[in-house]
C-alpha cells in the first residue's frame, strides 16, 4: 500500500509540472496579444503636404431691398382692411375699404367755399343799397335758386361710389368664376376623352381575351367529345358494367365544374388582392426571383403559407390575407376533387381490364385524349384567369367614363350659370356707370351754375366799384373776400384731383409687411396705412468677417445657403460688396450678399462662402487636432522594438493652426510631413500612453 501511494504522489507532481510548463509557454507566446487587448485602440493617418480651401461661415437676417408706403392725404374712416400681414398683393388689388363717398377735407372745403360766396353775396347786396341794382340782384337770385335746385337734384340721384365699386368687384369675381368654370370644362373634356380612350382599350383587350377564352372552351368541348368517344370504344370492347362508376365520375366532374365556377367568381373579386399578396410574399421571401408573382406562388405553396402565417400574426383581417385564404381554399378543393376523379377513373380502368392488343390501343387513345383534354382545360383556366382582371378593368374604366361624363355635364352647367352671372354683373355695372355719368354731369352743371353765380356777383361788385357806390374800406373787404374764394376754389380743385373713391388699391406688387390701421379708425393726412415689401427689387443679407477673411473672397463669388433641414426651396446668394464695419473699421469688414429664390424678409440664413485655395507643407485631419490649456497639439505615434514585438507610444507634438476647412487643418510647429498622428481612439489617451493600432493585435 505504501508503494502505491508513493507512485500516485510522483504522478501527481509530474502532472502539475507539465501543466505549469504549458501555462508558461502560453503566457510567453501570447503575452503580446494578451497585453494588447487591454490597450486603447486608435486609428491614425500620416501628416502630408496638401491644399486647404478654408470657408467663411456667417448668419444674417434677410431684408428687402425696397419697400413702399401706402399713404392717404385725406381724412377718411376705414370700414374694412382687405389684406393681412404676409399677403402677396399685385397692382390693383384692394387694400382698404373706406366709408363714405368723399374725404372730410373736401366736404369741409366745399362748405367753406359756399359760406365765402354767401358772405360775399351779402357784402354785395349791402353795398347795393346805395344804388339801383334791382335787375342785377334779381338775376343773382334766379341764379342762386337754379343752383339750389341743381344741388337738390344731385342729392336725390341714386349714384353711390360704394355701389359702383361693389359692381366692379362683382363683375371681376363673376368673370374669374366663369374662367374657372371654363377651365373646369376643359379639364373635364380632357378627362372624358382619356376615360373614353381607356374604356375602348379595356374593351378591346377584354374582347380579345374573350375570343381566346371561347377558342379554349371550344377546344375543351371537342376534346371532351374525343375522350367520351375513346371511352365508349374501350367500354364496347370490354363489355364491362361501368354504369355506376360512370355516374360517380360524372358527378365528380360536375362538382369540379361547380367549384371551378366558384373559383372564377372568387378570382374576379379577390384576384387583384391575391396578386398583390403573391408579389409581397415573393419580395419578402425570395427577393432575387424574376418570375411572375402568380407563377412564383404556384411553384412555392409552402412559402406562400409561411408568409400567410406572418401576415396573420400581424393582422388577421388584412384584405390581402383574406384573398389568399379564399383563392387557396378553392385551389386546394379543386386539387382534392381532381385527385378523387383520378382515383375513380383508375377504378373504372380496373373494371375494364387489359386482355388484348386492341384494348391496349384503345386505352392508349383514351389516355392521349384525356391528356389533351387536361391540356385544353389548363389553357381554358389560363384564358379565364387572364379574362377576369380584364373584365374588372373594363368595369372600372366604364365607371371612370361615367364619372367623367357626369363631371363634364356638371362643369358645363356651372359654366352656363357663370355666364349668366357675368351677364347680370355686366348689366349691374352698366347701370351703376350710368348713374355715375349722370351724377358727374349734374356735378359739372352745379359747378357751372356756381361759377355763373359767382361771376354775376363779381360783375355786380365791379359795377358798384365803377359807380363809386362802395367806399374804399368796403372795396378792400370785398377784394379780400374774393381772393379767399379763389384760394378755396384752388384748394377744392387740388382735393378733387387727390380724391380717393371707396377703396385704396395697391400701386405696386409685393408682400404686406406692416398694417398700421384697423377698421373703424380714421386716417390722418400723410399717415402710412401699410408698408408693402417690393419683392421684385430683391433681398439682401450681411454679416461681419475679419479683415484677413475679407481678403480671400471677391465680389461676385457665389455662396452656399443653409436654412435648416426642415425648409424647402432653392436660395442663391452672391457677394455684392465688401465694406468697412462701422463698429470696428480697423479689423473687421461687412460682406453684403444679394439673395434670390424662395425667401422672405426676416428669415435667418446660414451663409458659407469658400476662400481661395492655399498650399501648406503639413496638413492633418481635423479629428487629429487636440487642445488643452497649453494650446493646440497632436499625438504622434512612435514605434519601439521589444523581444515580444513592436510597441506603440503616443507622444505629444505642439502645433500652431494655420488654416482649416471642413476635413483638414494646416499646422506648423513640432510636426513634419509623414508623421503618423492619432485621429480617433476607443478610450481617452494621454501623451506617453502605450496604444495599439486598429487591426493590429
Amino acid at each position: 500500500m505504501n508503494t502505491e501511494q508513493a507512485v500516485k504522489k510522483r504522478g501527481w507532481a509530474k502532472n502539475a509540472a507539465i501543466i505549469f510548463l504549458i501555462v508558461m509557454l502560453v503566457l510567453t507566446f501570447f503575452s503580446n496579444t494578451i497585453m494588447n487587448r487591454a490597450l486603447p485602440e486608435v486609428a491614425a493617418q500620416f501628416a502630408s503636404p496638401g491644399t486647404i480651401t478654408a470657408r467663411i461661415r456667417g448668419m444674417g437676417t434677410v431684408s428687402a431691398n425696397d419697400s413702399f408706403e401706402v399713404i392717404l392725404n385725406q381724412t377718411r374712416t376705414v370700414s374694412e382692411v382687405n389684406v393681412r400681414l404676409g399677403n402677396e398683393v399685385a397692382v390693383g388689388d384692394v387694400l382698404f375699404t373706406l366709408t363714405g363717398a368723399g374725404s372730410e377735407e373736401l366736404e369741409e372745403a366745399r362748405d367753406a367755399l359756399d359760406a365765402l360766396v354767401r358772405a360775399y353775396e351779402r357784402m354785395v347786396i349791402n353795398a347795393s343799397l346805395n344804388g339801383d341794382y334791382e335787375r342785377e340782384l334779381r338775376t343773382i337770385r334766379i341764379a342762386r335758386e337754379t343752383l339750389e335746385e341743381a344741388q337738390a337734384a344731385l342729392a336725390g340721384m341714386p349714384y353711390s361710389p360704394e355701389a359702383l365699386a361693389a359692381a366692379q368687384v362683382a363683375l371681376g369675381a363673376a368673370r374669374a368664376a366663369r374662367h374657372l368654370a371654363e377651365t373646369r370644362v376643359d379639364t373635364a373634356e380632357l378627362a372624358e376623352e382619356a376615360a373614353l380612350a381607356a374604356r375602348n382599350r379595356a374593351r378591346d383587350l377584354r374582347n380579345d381575351a374573350r375570343e381566346v377564352r371561347d377558342e379554349a372552351q371550344a377546344t375543351v368541348t371537342a376534346r371532351e367529345a374525343a375522350v367520351a368517344a375513346a371511352r365508349a370504344a374501350l367500354d364496347a370492347l370490354t363489355g364491362a358494367n361501368t354504369g355506376p362508376i360512370d355516374i360517380q365520375i360524372a358527378n365528380k366532374q360536375a362538382e369540379i365544374a361547380s367549384v371551378q365556377n366558384e373559383r372564377d367568381a372568387a378570382w374576379i373579386f379577390y384576384g387583384a388582392n391575391y396578386t398583390e399578396f403573391a408579389r409581397l410574399a415573393q419580395a419578402t421571401l425570395d427577393p432575387t426571383s424574376t418570375l411572375d408573382p402568380l407563377v412564383w406562388a404556384s411553384q412555392n405553396p409552402v412559402q406562400m403559407a409561411a408568409y400567410a402565417l406572418m401576415v396573420e400574426a400581424y393582422d388577421d383581417t388584412s384584405p390581402l390575407l383574406l384573398a389568399y385564404e379564399e383563392i387557396t381554399r378553392l385551389d386546394n378543393r379543386l386539387n382534392t376533387l381532381a385527385a378523387e376523379l383520378s382515383d375513380l377513373q383508375q377504378q373504372r380502368q380496373g373494371l375494364l381490364g387489359t386482355n388484348s392488343t386492341e384494348y391496349n390501343r384503345l386505352l392508349t387513345a383514351l389516355r392521349n385524349a384525356e391528356s389533351a383534354l387536361a391540356t385544353a382545360r389548363t389553357a381554358l383556366r389560363t384564358a379565364e384567369d387572364a379574362l377576369a382582371p380584364l373584365e374588372t378593368a373594363l368595369t372600372n374604366a366604364e365607371r371612370t367614363l361615367t364619372a367623367a361624363t357626369a363631371e363634364l355635364t356638371n362643369a358645363e352647367r356651372a359654366f352656363t350659370e357663370a355666364g349668366r352671372a357675368v351677364s347680370a354683373a355686366e348689366d349691374e355695372l352698366e347701370t351703376q356707370e350710368g348713374y355715375q355719368a349722370a351724377w358727374q354731369a349734374a356735378n359739372n352743371n352745379i359747378r357751372t351754375l356756381q361759377n355763373t353765380l359767382e361771376d354775376l356777383i363779381f360783375d355786380l361788385s365791379e359795377e358798384q366799384k365803377r359807380d363809386g357806390v362802395q367806399n374804399a374800406i368796403t372795396a378792400l373787404d370785398m377784394r379780400d373776400q374774393r381772393n379767399q374764394i379763389n384760394r378755396k376754389r384752388e384748394e377744392i380743385r387740388r382735393l378733387e384731383e387727390d380724391e380717393t373713391g371707396s377703396t385704396i388699391v395697391s400701386t405696386v406688387s409685393g408682400i404686406v409687411r406692416q398694417i398700421n390701421i384697423s377698421p373703424g379708425q380714421t386716417t390722418t393726412s400723410g399717415m402710412p396705412l401699410a408698408v408693402i415689401e417690393v419683392v421684385d427689387r430683391g433681398f439682401s443679407l450681411s454679416f461681419p468677417v475679419t479683415l484677413e477673411q475679407s481678403r480671400r473672397v471677391s465680389i461676385g463669388d457665389t455662396a452656399e445657403v443653409n436654412r435648416g433641414w426642415w425648409a424647402t426651396g432653392d436660395i442663391h446668394a452672391r457677394l455684392m460688396s465688401i465694406r468697412n464695419d462701422p463698429q470696428n473699421p480697423a479689423t473687421s469688414r461687412i460682406l453684403d450678399f444679394d439673395i434670390s429664390g424662395e425667401v422672405e424678409s426676416g428669415e435667418q440664413l446660414n451663409i458659407t462662402i469658400g476662400q481661395r485655395s492655399e498650399q501648406f507643407e503639413v496638413i492633418v485631419p481635423n479629428s487629429a487636432i487636440r487642445s488643452d490649456t497649453n494650446g493646440d497639439f497632436v499625438l504622434v505615434i512612435l514605434s519601439r522594438s521589444s523581444p515580444l514585438g513592436n510597441r506603440y507610444i503616443a507622444t505629444r507634438a505642439d502645433v500652431i493652426v494655420l488654416s482649416s476647412d471642413d476635413t483638414h487643418t494646416a499646422v506648423t510647429g513640432g510636426l513634419s510631413s509623414w508623421d503618423f498622428v492619432v485621429t480617433t481612439s476607443t478610450r481617452p489617451i494621454e501623451p506617453g500612453m502605450q496604444i495599439r493600432l486598429v487591426d493590429n493585435p
